[in-house]
């Protein structure tokens, strides 16, 4: 008898009959078309674009301002907007899109303390100065591109001063592997869409 028993409830029996939750759980099992999340890996084969510090890597996979409009994740957004040919349902999101936007010093999210160490954007009360210059443009230069981004992925997004933090979308999905003989420099990165990619 047990191995006949289907797993899960259907939330209308369980409900009275005029219950308004009965149109709701209708309208769900109707309508809802969700999947699993999905994640699309890329590997390195030996292409520049997969070295994330310099900016021809970072063209061929954000999907942000100034990127290529034939970047991998302009593409997936495109797919994302024919609902008749392709099952993705949304824009994909990326973490180096939002690191980007997180550095960016119009919107203060990545300060600096004066003695160089990370201020979060809820401390309104200390002197802070911007992580990266106007000038660097909109994204950081090739040198400093993994200085703030421990920083971004310890940074709680909130509602007040800040919505770009990394911590809660992304800080159990990019990965670093470091050297043994400097446990400050990161020779790899592995991210929801690249394999375990060397930094050259």
């Amino acid at each position: 008898m047990m191995n006949k028993i289907e797993i899960g409830l259907d939330q209308t029996v369980a409900l009275p009959h005029d219950s308004y939750l009965g149109d709701y759980y209708r309208d769900i099992f109707s309508q809802l078309r969700v999947g699993p999340p999905v994640y699309f890996v890329f590997h390195n084969n030996g292409q520049t674009w997969q070295r994330f510090p310099k900016r021809v890597a970072q063209d061929e996979i954000c999907m942000g301002r100034s990127c290529n409009s034939t970047s991998a994740l302009n593409y997936l957004k495109r797919q994302s907007q024919i609902s008749n040919y392709s099952t993705i349902a949304v824009s994909p999101n990326s973490w180096i899109d939002d690191y980007f936007s997180w550095l960016d010093p119009t919107f203060e999210c990545c300060r600096m303390y004066f003695n160089g160490t990370f201020c979060p954007s809820t401390d309104r009360t200390s002197t802070c100065y911007p992580c990266l210059k106007k000038s660097d443009g909109d994204r950081p230069p090739d040198h400093l591109f993994f200085k703030h981004l421990p920083s971004f992925l310890n940074d709680n997004p909130n509602a007040d001063y800040c919505s770009k933090g990394g911590h809660a979308l992304y800080a159990d999905s990019v990965d670093f592997a470091y050297s043994r003989q400097s446990n400050d420099k990161p020779i790899a990165i592995r991210s929801p869409y690249s394999a375990l990619i060397p930094l050259l």
